[in-house]
This record gives C-alpha cells, sequence and structure tokens, in this order.
C-alpha cells in the first residue's frame, strides 16, 4: 500500500460502473482480491505486458489473448472492464481503476486502511490494542499496514485518507525546536 494513491476522474467513472455491476459484500472483495492478482499477472508477464502495450497490435487481438488467458480465472465483470480498457484505449489507467475500486469498496464495506509506523516491532498485544482504539474512533474495520521506521524515534504515526497523526518523538523535538527558535 502506497502512501497515495493515484486516481483519475476517468478511473472513478469505470471503478463505480464495475461496482454497480456487483450486488454483495462477498463478491467485493473477491473481485478485488482478483484485480489485484490480474494487476499482478501483467506486471509480472513481460510477454503479456509488452502485447498489451504495444500501439501497432489491435485492440481485438489484445482481447482475444486476454480472453484466452483470463476467461477462466477471473470474475466475468472485471475481465469485462479489462476488455473495455482495451478497447477504449484506456489499459494505461488500470491501476488507477483498482485504487478508485478499492477505495470505493473500503467504503461500501465500511472499512478504513490506515498506515501504522513505529519506531520498533510491535508485539500483538499493543497492535490489538491500537486497532481497538482505532476500530472504536473512526467506527469502521480496520485495514492496518504495519511500518516500522527507526528515524521517528519513538512513538506512533498515522496516515489515513488525506490526514497524518503524528504522535512521534521526532515530530515532538522537531516542534520544540521551532518553539525554542522563535
Amino acid at each position: 500500500m502506497t502512501d497515495e494513491k493515484y486516481i483519475s476522474s476517468i478511473s472513478n467513472v469505470y471503478a463505480k460502473a464495475l461496482c454497480e455491476t456487483i450486488n454483495d459484500k462477498t463478491s467485493f472483495e473477491k473481485v478485488r482480491l482478483e484485480f489485484v492478482n490480474l494487476l499482478e499477472t501483467i506486471k509480472s508477464s513481460n510477454e503479456l505486458s509488452s502485447l498489451l502495450g504495444n500501439q501497432l497490435i489491435k485492440n481485438s487481438k489484445k482481447i482475444e489473448v486476454v480472453d484466452e488467458i483470463f476467461k477462466e480465472k477471473i470474475n466475468e465483470k472485471l475481465l469485462n472492464l479489462l476488455k473495455l480498457l482495451i478497447e477504449k484505449s484506456r489499459l494505461s489507467e488500470i491501476e488507477s481503476v483498482y485504487n478508485a475500486y478499492s477505495k470505493m469498496v473500503n467504503e461500501k464495506l465500511n472499512q478504513k486502511n490506515v498506515q501504522i509506523i513505529s519506531a520498533i516491532d510491535l508485539d500483538e498485544v499493543i497492535k490489538t490494542k491500537i486497532m481497538y482504539k482505532l476500530k472504536n474512533k473512526f467506527k469502521s474495520e480496520i485495514l492496518p499496514d504495519w511500518q516500522k521506521d527507526e528515524e521517528i524515534i519513538g512513538g506512533l504515526v498515522f496516515k489515513f485518507d488525506d490526514n497524518v497523526l503524528d504522535t512521534s518523538i521526532r515530530y515532538k523535538l522537531k516542534d520544540l525546536s521551532k518553539n525554542i527558535m522563535r
């Protein structure tokens, strides 16, 4: 999970269309996982990436190839989205469409991605306490991304939506330094 995920306005349109074709919570998650696998497959295969990125190859041929590869492996609606992106020459937007779709699914399922950075590896008891407090604060299921950064010295940094809550010692020292310099 990256700090900031780019989502273009056209990607929101495609992601919304995909969301509207899905009607139960289990399918939202299933399609999200299949979407991740689809992206990984495209990225990991040089031949497939080259074929899909080659503007000299007709879109109809590209659609044939993805149909052959993914027909039995991913949800039909996701496959149709992939074909549509190829047909409209918008395949370069696929990661942005995934980011938009994932964000919409989080909203529908009342989930929140939270990046939690600490100076040390946290034990499970502390993680459980943090998760409990975050769940109560946001009234959402928390999808944590635990990270370690020794440079924060101590404390925690929380990143969610477009917000950063920095309770680290590094931040407090910088703040103290600013106040002393005044």
